[in-house]
């Protein structure tokens, strides 16, 4: 299926557009404090869509206002009222020499062409403008015949007499920013006529920058090589995105031409290096060079004091021209000020790969130290990269090496690639390895062994013969105190610990040591510290101290937006900080997260983001009890799960489906997802695979199942009180009672009151409540619900409550209004449209083809499902269309599509 053809919209854009129509409508006379705008300005880089927002806002001024649209060039730029000519037509060419009649024949046409309207000039790439036709327009400007509408990429490129106008105030500068997330993803999904999954708007937005104009191109390129495809109605990322330099060459090719020689070399030292200290870079470069470069938007000078490029895709570019000699001859002077040595920042990374770039040979430790940092910052390619320069067969650091590609190709989902790696190591050793050696090959196989179940058991041995080792009775020789490698190698074994217990559920077992390790945190940087206490964070959740995860949470919150953290790092600690919040019942935060979750890593391609991480946001809209507005974004990560599964996030994503159909009052759809569920197997981490677990018991139960799910919740909550998972113990419950299992009440009181987790006070109040009928302690239930922002919480607590009718008519009142308003909440998130519900995206896309003709083993081969799931959907079809034919059916989606918005 091909994208629908139709143009990029505006798409978050039109305050922009309003702000542009009311400043040149407005009639204001102005103040001396406050002059009266004579104009607007519309400043960014190319493809930002700058003439696009004039064009709307000429198109809500018109017919109103005469616009009259001027073209400025370079050619026209050295022509005297060049820009003016198709103005000055039948002025005579010796009156060119003499201004006032200039001005007046141009004032003359102006008005000539408006019949009494208000007029408005609009000039595209105004820093090309002549200067003679700038004097002019600025004349007709401040004597208030005209407004001006200007375009270029920057205020300080105008013409003299234009930039005053600005200085002054009498032209508003309005910059013109790349689409946020939410803008490119909206942008995309109307340019394709569908949704787009989390992945492949979050990769679009990296490459794209949310340049509008590479956007377009970038987006088609990628429909039609499939790296974009069409499934169940979503548009998911079937391939990486790959080949957009010709696009990004031909976007930055102007802006490029403009440079001189001089502020041209000190645009590749900053391409090439990624990133260089403004310091350094002006003992290479005359800092006049940095200056134009900024004020033309081409880098920028962070609040690290670091020059980048304004966009990766402009700095590649320039990296790509720059011949290998120049390169090298360039690496050479900046490497002579400021040289990389071992243990560098983060900030250096970039130097170091210039160093490989260039042709130079890579210290070996200044190899491990970037591949480090590059793993720390969720850049397992970029890591591998710098693991390639080095000889596997050199001693000394080869396990540490090896560790290092092990944890790239584990977090890119590629265990039979780190476990030939491991194999290799093994086979390296001719003699016994030392301890430091042993205890990196053992955690490092560690890492494999955790991805899969199958192999639990054997990564937590694993860990205890590491832990025999580290901790004996008595430390002798190497073993001893006095090797220096002791306390690295204890702390590598805690963090192992760690992801260790988010595997394997484990909780307990990692707490002391993660905590021990993030209080003492020497030696390490502050992506590390900062993925440390994260992990800390969600271990402490987990096992159900939510006083010290809370506190430990807000905490990293702010920290997460500090100046220099690696955008890889601050995604991961926002993800571990989401799941804590939500186990705490702490919603409003875990919501924090999950937005700032969303299109955090612009720019930056490299960076590896879970999967995990673009289903927060649905999920926690499934907590609340939204199923309808849940069900919208689940759809399509389920469609892109389906193509690319990582650890098992799929389950945890059909799930939350199951139970948003349920709380939608879609059990049919429901029913679906849960086959599904049934013949699927995974890997998932135990934390991912127990909130899956939540949801599919929720929605068999509200589905009729109740009595399975009650006992199967029961089990559960054994499970978890043998293993001191008391949050979760008390999460079983309180579902098993809100199923209507009033035998669990005591024990949930009991487990719920050891605790002080958000939920704990709602299920200890509904649990007493439940047990002794106690309205005023379910009123206090649903309020505790509705302080945590959970409506169907609220709804279950309110229910029980009403059913007594033992309460006063103050209470009564107050508790029915708390009802409605979150039935209201949940209903505005609904699929259901009155007695009509709307067809799913998958439901839609299945029923084209049915009425196209298809036959049911047509849609099922080219969907990927099999043809009872076909059979499914097109029972639910019929029956949300009010058919009963399939001869009616292209009728009845014809009319259900023309009513869709």
């Amino acid at each position: 299926m091909q994208a629908t053809s139709t143009k990029w919209q505006v798409t978050g854009r039109e305050a922009i557009v309003d702000a542009i129509v009311g400043e040149l409508k407005s009639e204001a006379a102005g103040t001396f404090s406050s002059p009266e705008i004579l104009g607007v300005l519309l400043a960014g880089p190319p493809g930002i869509g700058k003439s696009h927002l004039a064009a709307q806002a000429v198109k809500a001024l018109q017919p109103d206002v005469l616009v009259v649209h001027l073209y400025a060039s370079t050619h026209m730029s050295t022509e005297p009222y060049g820009a003016l000519a198709a103005l000055l037509s039948e002025l005579e060419p010796e009156s060119l020499t003499h201004h006032v009649q200039v001005l007046a024949a141009t004032l003359r046409r102006l008005e000539s062409m408006a019949n009494g309207r208000d007029m408005c000039i609009l000039i595209d790439n105004a820093h090309e403008l002549d200067e003679q036709s700038a004097v002019i327009l600025a004349q007709l400007a401040k004597t208030r015949s005209i407004r001006l509408l200007l375009t270029c990429g920057s205020s300080d490129q105008l013409p003299h007499e234009l930039s005053n106008l600005i200085k002054d105030g009498f032209v508003r500068r309005i910059a013109v920013e790349p689409f946020s997330f939410r803008e490119l993803v909206k942008a995309v999904e109307m340019r394709l006529g569908g949704r787009i999954s989390q992945r492949a708007g979050r990769q679009l937005w990296a490459v794209s920058g949310g340049h509008p104009k590479f956007l377009t191109a970038l987006t088609e390129d990628m429909v039609s090589s499939g790296a974009l495809v069409l499934r169940d109605g979503s548009w998911c990322l079937d391939d990486s995105i790959a080949g957009p330099e010709r696009i990004s060459s031909e976007l930055f090719s102007n802006q490029l031409r403009r440079l001189n020689a001089e502020q041209l070399r000190t645009l590749e030292i900053v391409a090439s290096a990624r990133a260089v200290s403004i310091s350094t870079l002006v003992d290479v470069v005359d800092d006049h060079d940095v200056d134009a470069l900024e004020e033309m938007g081409i880098v920028r000078i962070g609040a690290d004091h670091f020059v980048r490029a304004i966009h990766p895709l402009l700095a590649k570019v320039v990296r790509n021209k720059v011949p290998a000699g120049r390169s090298k001859e360039q690496w050479e002077s900046v490497n002579m000020h400021s040289p990389v040595v071992h243990n560098f920042a983060s900030e250096d990374v970039g130097m170091v790969l210039w160093t490989l770039e260039s042709g130079r040979k890579l210290d070996r430790n200044l190899a491990l130290d970037a591949a480090r940092i590059a793993n720390d910052e969720m850049k397992p390619a970029m890591a591998l990269r710098f693991l390639a320069t080095l000889d596997p067969q050199l001693d000394g650091t080869a396990a540490t090496a090896t560790a290092e590609a092990v944890r790239a190709h584990v977090a890119m989902g590629d265990r039979t690639s780190a476990r030939t790696l491991l194999a290799s190591l093994y086979s390296s050793y001719h003699e016994e390895p030392t301890l430091t050696e042993w205890v990196i090959s053992l955690l490092a196989e560690t890492s494999v062994l955790l991805a899969s179940k199958a192999t639990w058991a054997e990564a937590l041995t694993n860990l205890e013969k590491v832990r025999g080792e580290l901790y004996p009775d008595s430390l002798e020789g190497e073993r001893g105190p006095e090797n220096p490698n002791i306390g690295v190698l204890r702390d590598t074994l805690i963090v192992h610990t760690a992801e260790a217990a988010w595997w394997t559920g484990n909780f307990p077992d990692s707490l002391d040591g993660l905590d021990l390790a993030y209080r003492a945190r020497k030696g390490v940087t502050a992506n590390q510290s900062l993925l440390l206490g994260s992990q800390l964070c969600l271990m402490n959740a987990a096992s159900g101290n939510a006083t010290a995860a809370a506190e430990l949470s807000d905490k990293l919150m702010q920290s997460v937006t500090a100046v220099g953290l690696a955008q890889g790092c601050a995604a991961k600690t926002r993800e571990n900080l989401f799941f804590a919040n939500l186990i705490l019942g702490r919603l409003d935060i875990a919501e924090e997260a999950a937005r700032a979750l969303c299109g955090k890593v612009a720019g930056d391609s490299d960076i590896h983001v879970s999967a995990f991480a673009d289903l927060a946001m649905p999920v926690l809209l499934v907590m609340r009890g939204h199923g309808g507005e849940s069900l919208s974004l689940l759809e399509q990560e389920i469609a892109q799960l389906r193509l690319q599964d990582e650890y098992g996030a799929l389950g945890l994503a059909l799930s939350a489906g199951a139970y948003a159909c349920v709380l939608s009052g879609d059990n049919d759809s429901a029913a679906l997802y849960l086959a599904d569920l049934d013949g699927y197997s995974s890997d998932a981490p135990w934390l991912m695979e127990r909130a899956g677990k939540y949801f599919e018991l929720a929605a068999r139960g509200k589905m009729g199942d109740r009595q399975g799910s009650i006992l199967e919740l029961i089990h559960l909550a054994e499970s978890d009180r043998e293993s001191g998972r008391g949050i979760w113990e008390v999460e079983s419950l309180g579902l098993a009672l809100r199923l209507g299992s009033l035998e669990v009440a005591p024990r949930l009181f009991d487990s719920a009151s050891s605790l002080d987790a958000g939920y704990d006070p709602f299920y200890r109040d509904f649990a007493e409540g439940s047990l002794t009928s106690d309205a005023g302690l379910l009123v206090r239930a649903a309020e505790h619900a509705a302080q945590l922002g959970s409506d169907n919480a609220v709804v279950d607590a309110a229910e029980v409550a009403l059913a007594l009718g033992t309460i006063d008519q103050h209470q009564h009142r107050h508790l029915s209004g708390l009802l409605e308003l979150c039935r209201r909440n949940m209903d505005a998130n609904s699929k259901r449209a009155g007695d009509a519900q709307p067809l799913t995206s998958r439901q839609l896309e299945i029923a084209r083809e049915a009425a196209a003709g298809a036959s049911n083993k047509d849609i099922a081969t080219r969907l990927h499902v099999s043809i009872r799931t076909v059979e499914g959907h097109l029972y639910q079809i019929f029956g949300k269309l009010r058919i009963s034919e399939r001869s009616d059916l292209s009728y009845a989606l014809a009319q259900a599509e023309g009513e869709r918005p």
